[in-house]
């Protein structure tokens, strides 16, 4: 579902090439950026390159306008099987290629929501982003691009969603009393509400004048939230910060 997702809002990345590194995956991190393809009918695509350990594995969607990430990995799935079509190579059967393309196409439906949902999380409107405190204190960008030296102090590093990642993982630690749940309001006698997590999902709309060169989607994170027996709703993302005031003497 979280596929459905204009493919527009991707255009909100900070740069047209970013490195996200991984530490719950077989791979290191990956490569995402923008690729504009000069053949007729093809037009933007986004590109990934997954860092593994000794070799590298290019993954991509179409950025058709209009429609939906969904759209765009379907696109990208058709146009590889039309360019494997012409391929005339010897001890390789059509059979075995559409064998190959299978596996790839596997591959692509389980990777690419996955790695999408940390690019739409930088593309969110509302993330949780600050600079990495190690790498500021060595960072050092090149006074132009023919000064660039490839070295580890010219990279600048970001941490994203450090405090809903801690947020998030309460979740998973959050109790509620094993008391009887409360009925449902309208709902008929004896029927109850059990907890549960309200999933998180993303929210998209416009803003700015329609019409205008300013109007442009904003996408935004709506994190998970716990629903209580009673049927009210616990977020572990909302912040409650104690205000203490002092009363004024009265004379």
């Amino acid at each position: 579902d979280d596929m459905r997702v204009p493919t527009d809002v991707l255009y909100s990345m900070p740069y047209p090439c970013i490195y996200i590194q991984t530490s719950t995956t077989d791979f290191g991190g990956f490569f995402v950026h923008f690729e504009d393809d000069l053949r007729e009918g093809y037009g933007m695509e986004l590109r990934f390159l997954l860092m593994y350990d000794g070799h590298e594995l290019p993954l991509y969607l179409h950025l058709k306008s209009g429609a939906t990430i969904y759209d765009g990995i379907k696109e990208g799935q058709k146009e590889s099987r039309k360019n494997a079509a012409g391929w005339n190579l010897p001890k390789i059967s059509q059979q075995q290629v559409s064998s190959l393309l299978d596996g790839f196409e596997r591959i692509q439906k389980a990777l690419i929501p996955q790695l999408l949902q940390l690019i739409l999380y930088i593309c969110a409107e509302n993330k949780e982003v600050r600079e990495n405190s190690q790498q500021a204190k060595i960072h050092r960008a090149p006074s132009s691009p023919k000064y660039i030296k490839d070295k580890p102090r010219e990279i600048q590093s970001w941490d994203l969603g450090t405090e809903t990642a801690i947020r998030l993982r309460s979740l998973h630690t959050y109790r509620e009393p094993s008391e009887s749940a409360t009925p449902r309001s309208g709902s008929s006698a004896g029927s109850t509400k059990a907890p549960h997590v309200r999933r998180a999902h993303w929210h998209h709309f416009w803003t700015g004048k329609h019409g205008s060169k300013e109007r442009k989607r904003v996408l935004k994170w709506v994190a998970p939230s716990f629903i209580h027996a009673n049927g009210s709703a616990e977020s572990p993302f909302v912040t409650v910060t104690g205000i203490s005031a002092k009363k004024k003497e009265e004379n």
